[in-house]
């Protein structure tokens, strides 16, 4: 029979290689030991994986928590998420690190520059609590961007701010101008004019206009200044009615100022008697570059539009009184010491037997 064959066959081979059978008895307990040990350390490895994605959702869980109360306080959610999410990632790391080395007896080098950044992009784009750091860090950024560029947009568009910016635009100006005005007059050109233009935005009647001022404040008002004025004029490309609307704006500048022209200064305080001197004499170089031909052609429109009379309240007594007849050093002084001389005098003893005091307006007692 064949069954009975074989079963002789395994007696006489268990007498034959009883050596051969007990090898093969301890690799099959060894392997099931393999087996078993090699299940234990799964089942440890699904119970520490089980444990990270609890503490991944708990972390989650938070980061939800503190993005719902960002309104509050963007900084602080962010300050309290960051070491909570280091601590998770540090023990994530650890883990892994330890899963490695019980699996393996091969070494593990050190993670590069560049395997750190990717797993730092990995956890604030694939995990909850990333994601929350990463949603909390962009508001706080976003809001401190805002409310920087609205401080700064406050402190450009402020009127402190415009009027310093109006200031070193009029100094630039001039200082432009005096460097060709009046010793390099020829050099002078429209190019140049049109160049500081657009550095300092004015059109032509306000560079004129601008530059007035300044002459006559600064400058001393003789032949060649007037013929600068001239010359601005020509570059500029200004009409008549360009320069008299320039003249008149100027003049009405002076009287907001200085107020009402006065000869007579009987009664005024000090001050006032200075207000007034320098009024007569702003008027009176206003009057000869209005009388000008060169600037505002005489008997035409332009020129009855910058009737000074009518802006400051002069007379014709006081027009001729004031006029320039010639630009010659010795008839400005003569003219100086008209508009200076008694009124200044009288005033000053006024002043000593009970003047007005020097808060009060520079107007006439009564």
């Amino acid at each position: 029979m064949p069954g009975a064959g074989r079963l002789v066959n395994q007696m006489v081979q268990s007498v034959t290689n009883p050596k051969d059978q007990k090898q093969k008895e301890r690799e099959q307990r060894k392997q099931k030991q393999q087996e078993q040990q090699q299940r234990e350390e799964e089942q440890q490895s699904e119970q520490q994986q089980e444990q990270l994605e609890q503490a991944a959702a708990v972390a989650a869980a938070d980061a939800e928590a503190a993005a719902g109360e960002l309104l509050e306080g963007a900084a602080d959610a962010a300050a309290a998420a960051v070491p909570e999410a280091v601590a998770a990632a540090a023990t994530s790391q650890q883990l892994q690190q330890q899963q490695v080395s019980e699996w393996t007896e091969e070494e593990v080098a050190p993670k590069t520059v560049q395997q750190r950044y990717n797993d730092t992009v990995h956890f604030l784009t694939n995990t909850g609590t990333g994601k929350g750091i990463s949603i909390a860090a962009g508001l706080f950024l976003g809001a401190t961007f805002v409310i920087a560029l609205y401080r700064t947009y406050q402190k450009y568009s402020s009127p402190r701010a415009q009027r310093k910016r109006m200031i070193d635009k009029n100094k630039l100006l001039v200082e432009e101008l005096s460097a060709y005005l009046p010793d390099r007059r020829s050099e002078l050109s429209a190019g140049v004019v049109r160049k500081l233009r657009g550095a300092t935005g004015f059109s032509a009647v306000e560079v004129f206009r601008k530059y007035l001022w300044f002459l006559l404040r600064e400058r001393k008002f003789d032949a060649a200044a007037v013929q600068d004025m001239v010359l601005l004029k020509g570059v500029l490309g200004l009409s008549d009615e360009q320069v008299a609307e320039a003249l008149q704006e100027r003049a009405a500048r002076i009287y907001d100022k200085y107020g009402t022209l006065m000869l007579n200064v009987d009664g005024f305080t000090a001050e006032g008697v200075e207000r007034k001197a320098t009024c007569r004499a702003l008027f009176s170089k206003l009057l000869y570059l209005t009388e000008h031909e060169p600037l505002v052609a005489q008997g035409s429109e332009a020129f009855k539009t910058t009737d000074l009379r009518m802006i400051f309240g002069a007379t014709d007594e006081d027009v001729e009184k004031l006029r320039i007849v010639s630009l010659y050093d010795m008839d400005i002084e003569a003219m100086e010491s008209l508009m200076k001389g008694s009124s200044a005098a009288d005033s000053a003893a006024q002043g000593e037997q009970g003047s007005q005091p020097s808060g009060q307006p520079d107007k006439p007692s009564s």
